[in-house]
């Protein structure tokens, strides 16, 4: 299993990246605001799986971390349009771990702002979310 830390100054709590179970990467967001900064190079980290070629997705464990504000909210929406269009059918989804229905409110309206609400998953545990994206992998009839 191979998992690493995304930097996060001034707190002892980062980002923790998951690949143990690639072509899904766990990403487990702390329990505090991301600056700007640690936002824009999460986004860019994603981008970096993508970039490796073939099929991927992730698991966002966001249970603990704070709610994103509306400028976050549509950059994360936009972001998930972007893989669609960028990566297509390489692009397998996002399973969204989330307790709390304040989190799930968040989660709708990310999704009314995104063009293509599709390939994104409500789950309440990271294992839901890992079983729902290899159910969604498997060619169609199986």
């Amino acid at each position: 299993m191979s998992v690493t830390l995304g930097t996060v100054s001034g707190s002892t709590a980062r980002t923790r990246y998951d690949e143990g179970n690639w072509p899904f990467v766990v990403i487990t967001l702390p329990p505090h605001e991301l600056t700007q900064q640690e936002f824009d190079d999460n986004l860019r980290r994603m981008d970096e799986y993508a970039a490796r070629g073939g099929k991927f997705g992730f698991v966002l464990d966001t249970r603990g971390a704070p709610d994103p504000d509306a400028p976050r909210r549509r950059a994360i929406a936009e972001y998930w349009d972007a893989c669609l269009r960028n990566h297509g059918d390489l692009f397998l989804g996002a399973a969204i771990v989330m307790s709390s229905s304040t989190g799930r409110a968040v989660f709708k309206a990310i999704l009314w702002l995104r063009q293509n609400p599709q390939r994104l998953i409500p789950v309440a545990t990271t294992e839901e979310g890992l079983e729902r994206l290899r159910a969604l992998s498997l060619p169609q009839g199986f």
